[in-house]
């Protein structure tokens, strides 16, 4: 339950804009911060 509420506010986190360089290191969402990331830096 802690968990999937950590997920959920970082998903929330990431939907709002903010990025978190730590999350790279998760090799199973690697792929699905890599975007987003690419359009933050982009935008900023």
């Amino acid at each position: 339950m802690i968990s999937s509420n950590i997920f959920f506010f970082l998903f929330l986190m990431e939907f709002l804009g903010f990025n978190f360089a730590f999350l790279e290191i998760i090799p199973s969402q690697g792929e699905l911060y890599a975007k987003p990331k690419g359009l933050f830096e982009i935008s900023h």
